[in-house]
C-alpha cells in the first residue's frame, strides 16, 4: 500500500516538475495602485472633512493632501519585496529568466504617473526590489574620501529612474477621465440613465441618507459616495476614525463605495477607453520580446492608481465575470502581465495575475479573453489585436489636449502641408503654360481676324474696280 501512495506521489511530482519545465518566464509587467495617502478630496470640497468627526488631516498625517505618508512608503517596500519574490529571486517556478538581482538598465524599467503619492510608491517599492545593503551600488575607484567597493548611498541602496508623463499628456495610465475622452462622458451619461443604475441609487437611498446625518454632511449622492468614503478609510487607516456609527457599518458603507466607484469604471462606461492604449503597449512590447536575439526589458513596473487599475480591468472585460475585480484596489494592489514560452509547444503564451493588496501573498490569475487555457495562459497570436492605438484613442475620444495626440494631429496636417509644397508649385507652373497658351491662342485668333478683315477687304475693292471699268 506504501508503495502504491509512494508511487502516485512520485508520479505527481514529475507531471508538477515537467509542466513547470514546459514554460519559462521571459517578461513581466506590473501595474500598481500608490500606497497609504493623504485624502485627495480638497479641504473646501463638500467632502472636505466628516464634520461630525473632524480632524487636521495635514497636522495628524504629517503629509498635505493627496501625499504619501510614512505607513505609505512602508507598505510598499513591502510590496516591492513580494514582487522580488515572485519574479527576482530563485525560486525555480515564477522567476524572469535571465534576470539580475541587481538594478539593472537593460532589465528594469520604472514608470509612474507624475503625482507625489505615484512617485515615491515607486520608488518605495524599487526599495523592496533591491533591498539595501545587498547588491546596492558601489564606488569603483579612490577619490578623497570616497573609497572604491564601499556602498555609493547610505546602507547599501540603491537609486533608480523614473520615467513619468504629466496628468494632461497621459492616455496610458489616467486615460480613464470623462473630461479627456468624449466618448467615456456619452457612456457615462447613458449608463446614469439606465434602469440598472437607477436601482443602484434607489436600492442604496435610504442609508446614505442616514450616513448624510451621522456625518453632519450638507450633500451626500451617491456618484460622490466614494469620495467620503476615501475620508473614512484615511482616518480608519490611522486609528482616527471616532464615530461609533461610521465604524460599526464601515463594512456596509465599503460596499457602497465600491458601487459608487464602479459605475464610472465598469466595462460599458470605459470600454477600451480608459486602459486600451496601456494594453495595446503592453503586448506591442509582448510582440516584440517575443521575436528571436531580441534584447528587451524583463521587468517593467507601472506605479499609478486604484482607477488606472480598475480602467484596465474593464478594457480586458474580466469585471463582467468576477464581482471582487469590481471593488476599488486596496493600496499596493497590483496587476502582472506575464510572458511565458513554452518550450515543447516553442509558443509564447501570456497570462495575468492580479493580487488586491500589499501584503496579500496570493496571485489570481484570470481568463480575460476567453481564448486561455485551464491555467489561464493565453497564446500570443490571439491577443495581438487587444486594446486601442494611441491614434484611434485620440479620434474617438476627440482629443486636442494630450501630446500625443497634438503630435498625431501635427503629422497628419504635416503630410498635406507637404503635399501642398509639392504641389502648389507645379500647379502654379501649369496654369502658367496654361495661361501663355490662352494667350497666345488670342494672339492667334486676331492675327487671323485681322488677316481676313483686310484680305476680304481687297478683294471687295478688286471686285468694285473691275465693276466701274465694265461700265465704260
Amino acid at each position: 500500500m506504501k508503495q502504491h501512495i509512494l508511487m502516485v506521489f512520485m508520479i505527481i511530482m514529475n507531471v508538477v516538475i515537467l509542466i513547470t519545465a514546459e514554460r519559462s518566464l521571459k517578461m513581466v509587467q506590473v501595474v500598481s495602485r500608490h500606497c497609504d495617502r493623504n485624502t485627495v478630496n480638497e479641504a473646501n470640497s463638500d467632502y472636505g472633512y466628516i464634520p461630525s468627526d473632524k480632524i487636521n488631516f495635514e497636522k495628524e498625517l504629517g503629509v498635505q493632501r493627496g501625499k504619501l505618508t510614512g505607513l505609505g512608503v512602508a507598505q510598499c517596500v513591502e510590496l516591492g519585496k513580494k514582487i522580488r519574490q515572485r519574479y527576482v529571486e530563485d525560486n525555480g517556478d515564477t522567476q524572469i529568466q535571465g534576470i539580475n538581482p541587481e538594478y539593472k538598465s537593460t532589465q528594469y524599467e520604472f514608470v509612474s504617473t507624475d503625482l507625489d503619492r505615484t512617485l515615491r510608491s515607486m520608488w518605495s517599492v524599487s526599495q523592496g526590489i533591491f533591498p539595501p545593503g545587498k547588491n546596492g551600488p558601489r564606488v569603483d575607484v579612490n577619490v578623497g574620501d570616497l573609497y572604491k567597493g564601499n556602498f555609493s548611498l547610505p546602507f547599501g541602496a540603491t537609486s533608480i529612474p523614473i520615467q513619468s508623463t504629466k496628468g494632461d499628456d497621459d492616455i496610458r495610465l489616467r486615460a480613464y477621465s470623462a473630461s479627456k475622452c468624449v466618448r467615456i462622458k456619452d457612456n457615462l451619461n447613458q449608463y446614469r440613465h439606465s434602469e440598472d443604475y437607477n436601482q443602484v441609487v434607489e436600492r442604496n437611498k435610504n442609508t446614505i441618507e442616514q450616513v448624510q446625518q451621522w456625518a453632519d454632511l450638507k450633500i451626500l449622492d451617491f456618484d460622490e459616495f466614494y469620495k467620503f468614503f476615501d475620508l473614512m478609510v484615511v482616518q480608519k487607516s490611522h486609528n482616527l476614525l471616532t464615530s461609533a456609527l461610521l465604524n460599526q457599518n464601515f463594512n456596509q458603507l465599503q460596499e457602497i463605495a465600491f458601487e459608487s466607484h464602479y459605475a464610472q469604471f465598469r466595462s460599458e462606461v470605459l470600454g477600451l477607453y480608459g486602459g486600451g492604449v496601456f494594453l495595446n503597449d503592453i503586448f506591442n512590447d509582448f510582440v516584440a520580446a517575443n521575436k528571436p536575439d531580441v534584447d528587451h526589458i524583463l521587468y517593467r513596473h507601472h506605479s499609478a492608481h486604484d482607477s488606472t487599475l480598475q480602467a484596465i480591468i474593464a478594457a480586458l472585460g474580466i469585471d463582467v465575470d468576477h464581482p471582487e475585480l469590481r471593488e476599488i484596489p486596496q493600496y499596493g494592489a497590483a496587476l502582472a502581465f506575464e510572458l511565458w514560452f513554452d518550450e515543447e509547444r516553442n509558443t509564447s503564451d501570456v497570462r495575468i495575475v492580479y493580487s488586491n493588496k500589499y501584503s496579500n501573498p496570493t496571485w489570481t490569475s484570470y481568463n480575460w479573453g476567453k481564448v486561455c487555457d485551464d491555467n489561464n495562459f493565453c497564446p500570443i497570436e490571439n491577443i495581438t489585436n487587444i486594446g486601442i492605438s494611441p491614434d484611434q484613442w485620440c479620434s474617438d475620444c476627440q482629443n486636442d489636449i494630450a501630446k500625443t495626440c497634438l503630435k498625431m494631429q501635427y503629422e497628419k496636417t504635416h503630410i498635406w502641408n507637404i503635399v501642398l509644397l509639392i504641389v502648389a508649385p507645379l500647379m502654379v507652373t501649369i496654369i502658367f503654360i496654361l495661361l501663355i497658351v490662352v494667350f497666345a491662342f488670342i494672339l492667334f485668333m486676331i492675327y487671323v481676324r485681322k488677316h481676313y478683315v483686310h484680305k476680304t477687304v481687297v478683294q471687295t475693292t478688286l471686285e468694285h474696280r473691275e465693276g466701274t471699268y465694265e461700265e465704260f
